[in-house]
């Protein structure tokens, strides 16, 4: 999985890439458990709503434009935007896919701007380097 780089005021969607096309999750059935995950993590305590969508196609316009101006399209599994955590359902592959994607999202990107706020590129880029860079993810 790989992440885009978010925005430093936290504005820009945040999204989460896949290459893989094998998913055996439907959206009925990843909207129950990411329920359950958004909740098991606290995200939902923490002010983090959650949206399963179908497709890429039913994403929200601007996330869509984003993708497609960094070379994601096709590529979305989960995007953390405006305090939401999209999970794109057709690129889930399983239910710990699936928890990976909600805490990538939720956690990661959310927390991330929670803790640093207007620094997050600043701390996360050198985290990201000592965790070994793209190899290392």
């Amino acid at each position: 999985m790989e992440s885009s780089s978010p925005a430093p005021d936290g504005s820009a969607p945040a999204f989460s890439r896949s290459v893989l096309t094998d998913a055996l999750m439907g959206v009925d059935e990843a909207s129950r458990n990411a329920l359950e995950i958004h909740r098991r993590l606290g995200l939902d305590r923490g002010g983090v709503a959650l949206e399963v969508v179908a497709t890429e196609a039913s994403l929200p316009d601007v996330i869509r434009q984003r993708a497609e101006k960094d070379g994601a399209t096709g590529q979305i599994e989960g995007v953390f935007h405006n305090n939401t955590v999209y999970v794109v359902a057709s690129a889930v592959r399983s239910d710990a896919h699936l928890e990976e994607i909600i805490a990538n999202e939720g956690l990661g990107h959310f927390g991330g701007r929670k803790l640093f706020g207007q620094d997050i590129a600043m701390h996360y880029g050198p985290l990201f380097f000592q965790l070994g860079g793209a190899k290392g993810m």
